[in-house]
């Protein structure tokens, strides 16, 4: 059984996209919807805006809209959470050993 504090990781990152979504955002400091939609192929943009909200309601995302005459929305990730750097690098590097086919590594 899974520490409740793993539980806890395992359950934000859980859903399709969000690992994607947080390696985009470790790229830059800050980036705009536009920015973040456009550099993340294969995603649709409601799954996208979905990620995000979720990952904001995590407290891994921080959103600020800019009010203007073309309103903008910038995406970054909060102070504590860019800690999850290492993690998604390490979980990319073990992804990048599996098969294309999704099953476990033979020994």
């Amino acid at each position: 059984m899974l520490p409740p504090s793993c539980k806890q990781v395992i359950d934000i990152l859980e859903g399709r996209g969000k690992v994607t979504v947080i390696r985009h955002l470790l790229s830059a400091a800050t980036q705009r919807f536009s920015e973040v939609e456009r550099t993340i192929r294969g995603i649709s943009q409601r799954r996208l805006v979905q990620c995000l909200r979720e990952l904001e309601a995590d407290g891994i995302v921080r959103r600020v809209v800019h009010h203007q005459v073309r309103p903008r929305v910038d995406y970054s990730l909060t102070v504590w959470r860019r800690n999850f750097s290492s993690v998604v690098g390490a979980l990319c590097a073990w992804s990048d050993s599996c098969p294309s086919s999704g099953g476990a590594p033979s020994n």
